[in-house]
């Protein structure tokens, strides 16, 4: 299997930016207590942190799928492209966090309004790019995994590309909230709302499945089943996880909480 050497060596790029995005959620972290802008109700600075986290894994984890892409030329690029893309995203977010206005649904000012287009043509060119990687890393013939593995990485990104794509229902929205405005009570860390419809909940967990799905066909193909029952196990943990992700959003359209008291 692969180490964290052979990762450095292979795609110092994506690894090194998702320690400097590591970094960066430190020194948010550590400046939260010192920042008294509001944004939605919390502390502005809490969604370039977990921006930044974010971002952290999605770099980790294609700089890891990258690695068992044949076609170099192709890992090159789109390592480039990611980076450029992610440092865009988390600059606008953060400066428009220290000023303490919003970046995704900004509608007040010229500049304000071009910064969240921008954002949303730059992380939809992203998407598709991942889509196309994740389509060259499937059609390999000889994939340098285990099978089940293999498999899951394969479901995992269309369905990371379709639950980021509902992003864009959000910025069509203009709010991730479905039956009041977007200040309203939520969870800590996450905010998602306590009293409505929340359209960020099936968002995070549908991209998250870049990660955890392949965790699990990781997990599955440690065991000592047969390759195709290992297989048939990764399938049916997607098609959990993908309906999960689809009663979420469901859930959300009707403006019901993700918790019900």
């Amino acid at each position: 299997m692969i180490t964290i050497k052979k990762l450095l060596l292979m795609n110092p790029l994506l690894i090194g930016f998702g320690i400097l995005n590591l970094l960066a959620a430190t020194v948010l972290y550590f400046s939260y207590p010192y920042n008294y802008q509001i944004d939605q109700g919390v502390n502005s600075l809490l969604k370039p942190i977990k921006f930044a986290v974010s971002q952290s894994a999605f770099s980790f984890t294609m700089a890891w799928i990258l690695y068992y892409l044949e076609d170099k030329k192709r890992v090159q690029t789109f390592s480039r492209s990611a980076v450029i893309v992610l440092t865009f995203e988390l600059i606008a977010i953060t400066v428009q966090a220290v000023r303490g206005v919003p970046s995704h649904f900004n509608k007040s000012g010229f500049i304000g309004i071009m910064v969240a287009m921008l954002m949303g043509l730059a992380i939809v060119w992203l998407m598709f790019h991942t889509l196309y990687i994740g389509f060259l890393f499937c059609r390999q013939n000889n994939i340098r995994l285990p099978p089940a593995l293999a498999l899951s990485i394969c479901i995992s990104i269309p369905v990371f590309f379709v639950f980021a794509m509902e992003g864009g229902l959000i910025a069509y929205k203009l709010s991730h909230t479905v039956g009041a405005v977007d200040n309203g009570q939520g969870l800590p860390i996450s905010n998602w709302s306590i009293n409505h419809g929340d359209l960020r909940i099936a968002h995070f967990i549908g991209i998250h499945s870049l990660q955890i799905i392949p965790l699990f066909g990781y997990l599955i193909a440690k065991t000592k089943y047969s390759h195709a029952f290992q297989k048939i196990l990764c399938i049916a943990f997607s098609l959990f996880y993908i309906l999960t992700c689809a009663f979420l959003l469901y859930n959300a359209l009707l403006g019901n909480p993700l918790f019900q008291s």
